[in-house]
């Protein structure tokens, strides 16, 4: 079980990353419960309650979708979106944009995601590797 073990480089390695190459200010690993979800690792300024629990209640959470659906959960705008745009970390934290795959377990179940935000609305260009003969 990875819920409330210490943060480890390998995950930190992956926020930083995810955070660099989609130029982000903040990016997380998040694990999703029945209440709520637990930041194994982030990369970027979060807020200071955020960090000093290493997560929030179900309710902050734009992550517990991603889980929910076991697909990409990806937002423009959160005051546009419907299912964000009343959320509390939208509303009191100013993120605005986030895009998130869900981190499956070796029985496809989501367990949580690796994710991205922005304090800014912005498009988010998802890719799907195309690999050809070389």
């Amino acid at each position: 079980m990875l819920l409330d073990t210490p943060a480890e480089e390998g995950f930190d390695q992956l926020t930083r990353l995810a955070r660099e190459t989609l130029d982000a200010p903040m990016a997380l690993v998040s694990l999703v419960d029945h209440d709520r979800q637990f930041f194994k690792s982030h990369s970027g300024p979060i807020p200071e309650d955020f960090a000093a629990q290493r997560g929030t209640a179900l309710s902050h959470s734009f992550c517990r979708h991603a889980v929910a659906s076991g697909e990409a959960f990806v937002v423009e705008d959160a005051k546009e979106h419907p299912l964000v745009k009343d959320n509390p970390t939208a509303l009191e934290y100013g993120v605005a944009a986030y895009a998130g795959v869900p981190l499956l377990s070796a029985d496809g179940q989501a367990l949580g995601t690796l994710c991205v935000l922005d304090t800014k609305p912005r498009k988010w260009r998802l890719a799907t590797p195309q690999f050809g003969d070389t």
